[in-house]
């Protein structure tokens, strides 16, 4: 109960605020643009057509960039106020290390994930409530370029779009916990929050620099989670395997990091 109490403070949902934010925003540019085009006889706009995720253009890019930092600013930031304040110790004593910091991990998990996945979801929904739901055409929206080359499993697209909107908003939410747990390992090995929060930051602008340097050995891991990526994309079980591994390593770098604090 009483981690229930801590993680319902507003300081924990800092990224998500701002990702919501940033799709408010996005709907109403949206809408803006729309507005006057859309009539009950033209099929040119579906909510999947203008879906964030779908519809690449600078909002998508700006938003898929800023999930490193939004998922850092979420329930991983407890680990550095618990080593801050010294409330570490007091838990430890009370429910033993392992158990500390299994939930530590567990939650953040959740919250990266949720950072990430659920304004995509609530800016399909935004702009369900103003476009027409039926599935996009093959002809009409041609101009998105969904193809095997940049686009999982692109022949949902136009048979079932929800479910693949769905299946990006699963991939963007893994990634939002790799992140999460990222800054969560980085911030028990160094007690410092600046650099938990940058990190994965950084880390991503490096990986850009060495793909557009190197496409064929190397990806942006923002880039191949978007829905009509812009750059060519690898195998997706490379991206699923890569994710699984990131959370596995963040998993066993964050106890070594627990033991190094008891030990230390």
């Amino acid at each position: 109960m009483y981690l229930l109490k801590r993680i319902s403070k507003l300081k924990y949902f800092a990224g998500l605020w701002i990702g919501l934010v940033f799709i408010l925003i996005h709907l109403f540019t949206s809408y803006s643009d729309l507005n006057g085009q859309v009539t009950g006889n033209q099929y040119f706009f579906t909510p999947f057509t203008e879906w964030i995720g779908f519809n690449t253009n600078a909002w998508t890019i700006l938003y898929y960039a800023a999930l490193p930092l939004l998922c850092a600013l979420t329930f991983n930031l407890m680990s550095s106020d618990d080593l801050k304040s010294g409330f570490l110790w007091h838990v430890i004593t009370k429910t033993g290390l392992q158990r500390y910091l299994s939930k530590q991990y567990c939650v953040t998990v959740i919250g990266g994930f949720i950072t990430a996945a659920l304004p995509l979801l609530l800016d399909f929904l935004g702009l369900a409530v103003f476009l027409p739901i039926i599935k996009p055409d093959v002809i009409l929206n041609s101009n998105l370029f969904v193809s095997p080359s940049t686009t999982y499993f692109s022949q949902l697209f136009y048979q079932h779009p929800f479910q693949l909107m769905l299946i990006y908003c699963l991939l963007a939410g893994l990634l939002g916990s790799c992140y999460a747990v990222l800054a969560l390992t980085v911030a028990i090995w160094t007690n410092k929050q600046f650099p938990a929060i940058a990190t994965g930051f950084i880390l991503t602008l490096c990986c850009n620099v060495l793909a557009a340097s190197f496409p064929k050995m190397f990806f942006s891991p923002i880039l191949i989670v978007i829905g009509v990526s812009p750059i060519i994309i690898p195998s997706f079980y490379w991206l699923v395997g890569l994710l699984l591994t990131t959370l596995i390593v963040t998993f066993i770098g964050h106890y070594l990091g627990g033991q190094r604090l008891v030990n230390h």
